[in-house]
């Protein structure tokens, strides 16, 4: 005969399948309560994630600019260490089939590189070697007058303290039209090499179509 009673063998099944369902009942309520309870961090680690990349990319993107920038500096340093010089076609190019004017050229006394410049835009602004230059009427370079009994330095009295300057008497806004002035400007601003500062002085006891290129030291 079983030690257990039939009555309380099938008590104690009823029993273990109530208990069964309990905790199937409470398995799902802790899958549910899992998932409401991961959802938020969910969306709290995307978002650290997406503020994550934004930071990554602001970061390389400032990175870039600075390499950028040093670069930009560096290629300055180098161009500024090279004596100036002219990009010939470039040159000639932006005078061909423009007015023709005269020009003067004066140099920093004292100053190998800039007479070398001088002489450079003195041969190619001019007829040349067997007519292969511009075509100007252009003086021999020679020294900044000095400023006689002026207590003003002559650099600063003719203006020759930039890097490059061309006095006339010509108004600005004829700059980039077909004029010799307008030919001038932009061939020395598009046909040289080493950069530096140019200015254009307005100079009203010049003859028209009369320049005059101050080579300054260089900037």
């Amino acid at each position: 005969m079983s030690a257990f009673s039939r009555e309380f063998l099938e008590t104690t099944s009823s029993w273990s399948e109530v208990l069964a369902a309990v905790f199937a009942t409470l398995a799902a309520f802790s899958g549910i309560a899992y998932l409401l309870s991961t959802r938020p961090l969910r969306k709290i680690e995307a978002r650290e994630n997406t503020i994550l990349e934004e930071k990554r990319a602001t970061a390389q993107k400032e990175a870039a600019e600075a390499q950028l920038a040093l670069k930009q500096y560096v290629d300055l340093i180098a161009a500024r260490a090279e004596p100036r010089g002219l990009d010939l076609q470039k040159f000639l190019e932006h005078l061909k089939g423009k007015p023709r004017g005269t020009a003067d050229i004066w140099y920093k006394p004292e100053d190998a590189e800039a007479y070398l410049f001088a002489g450079q835009i003195g041969r190619w602004l001019g007829t040349g070697v067997n007519g292969d230059g511009a075509g100007w009427n252009v003086s021999k370079p020679k020294p900044i007058p000095l400023g006689g009994d002026s207590t003003i330095p002559s650099e600063l009295k003719y203006g020759g303290s930039s890097g490059l300057t061309v006095r006339g008497n010509k108004p600005a806004r004829e700059f980039g039209e077909n004029t010799a002035i307008g030919a001038l400007m932009e061939a020395l601003l598009w046909g040289r090499r080493g950069g530096g500062v140019m200015v254009f002085i307005g100079d009203n006891t010049l003859p028209d179509d009369h320049f005059i290129i101050i080579v300054g030291q260089q900037q």
